[in-house]
């Protein structure tokens, strides 16, 4: 998770601003925090990004940001794919257009060129 992100700073930003209005009400010691929601699109997506990320980086002849972008939309392809897939009872249709993924593989590999 990137520290500098938007999205981050502004959840830390409001997590600091409801716990210190949660202390104007209560006690320290009587506060508890349960962390038993699950983010699982985010949580994938980010682990797709990085994962990406990561396999590509050694052969990455492209700037930094063109991998991020890159890992950004593998991530969103990926995601789409398992979406579309449970959505409509399987994957049969998508094994029918193998073209489909082939460009999506040439435009990943633009990495290594």
């Amino acid at each position: 998770m990137n520290q500098n992100d938007l999205r981050v700073r502004k959840t830390r930003k409001n997590i600091e601003s409801v716990f210190l209005s949660l202390l104007m009400e209560k006690d320290f010691h009587k506060i508890t925090i349960h962390t038993d929601t699950i983010h699982l699109y985010e949580d994938m997506s980010d682990f797709l990004q990085k994962s990406f990320y990561e396999s590509q980086k050694l052969k990455n002849k492209k700037s930094p940001e063109i991998l991020d972008y890159l890992s950004n939309l593998y991530a969103a392809l990926v995601l789409t794919a398992m979406k579309w897939c449970l959505k409509n009872k399987g994957y049969e249709e998508l094994t029918k257009h193998t073209q489909l993924f082939m460009k999506h593989d040439e435009v990943l590999e633009y990495t290594s060129i």
